[in-house]
């Protein structure tokens, strides 16, 4: 099995590698029904067959969902998928209907993943980064903290004195009080005050 990016420091900690394959884990499950056996087989076979470690956060090597088995893209032939389970598993698959299941993942020159969008509303984006605020979710087009803006929001009563405290604009104060709302909510207790909608 390959090293987790968990540090070996006592800490409880994710590395973002990880998280990006149990956000993609969650979402061949969720959206898609598919076996958590079924990803296990993919994850062991791309590591034991092709010696690739994080199948699921990678942009060379992506894994796709051609109907209900896992296949992924191998340098030397990029157009066709290699089975990774099922009776396709060794095969190569000239199959059209690909889902391709991570549609929010952004690449580093090395081609991992280096940047997850959380949220999307209008023109704003909540976006994870590992390099930025230790990968916490930020609003992209000013770079504070969904929380920070969230919270601004509940202690200034509206979106846009919290907007004019921070001089960012009303749309992302609102992008991160939405996000942060559906993520965390049910963790909080609602805002008292009605100009917060």
């Amino acid at each position: 099995m390959r090293r987790s990016e968990i540090d070996g420091c006592g800490q409880q900690a994710i590395g973002f590698l990880d998280f990006v394959e149990a956000l993609a884990i969650r979402s061949l499950q969720v959206d898609y029904d598919v076996s958590l056996r079924t990803i296990r087989e993919a994850i062991k076979a791309a590591q034991e067959r092709y010696g690739i470690n994080h199948p699921f956060a990678r942009q060379d090597h992506r894994t796709v969902l051609i109907g209900r088995e896992l296949h992924i893209f191998l340098k030397e032939d990029p157009k066709n998928p290699v089975g990774l389970t099922g009776k396709d598993s060794g095969q190569k698959s000239f199959k059209e209907c690909i889902e391709d299941y991570m549609h929010s993942l952004e690449y580093d020159e090395q081609g991992m993943a280096r940047l997850f969008t959380a949220f999307t509303m209008g023109e704003q984006r909540v976006v994870m980064n590992p390099r930025i605020s230790f990968g916490a979710p930020i609003v992209l087009e000013n770079g504070f903290t969904a929380e920070t803006l969230w919270r601004a929001t509940l202690a200034e009563g509206s979106f846009e004195r919290a907007a004019e405290y921070f001089e960012v604009s009303t749309e992302s104060v609102r992008a991160a009080y939405r996000y942060w709302n559906g993520s965390w909510g049910w963790l909080r207790d609602p805002p008292s005050q009605t100009s917060v909608r």
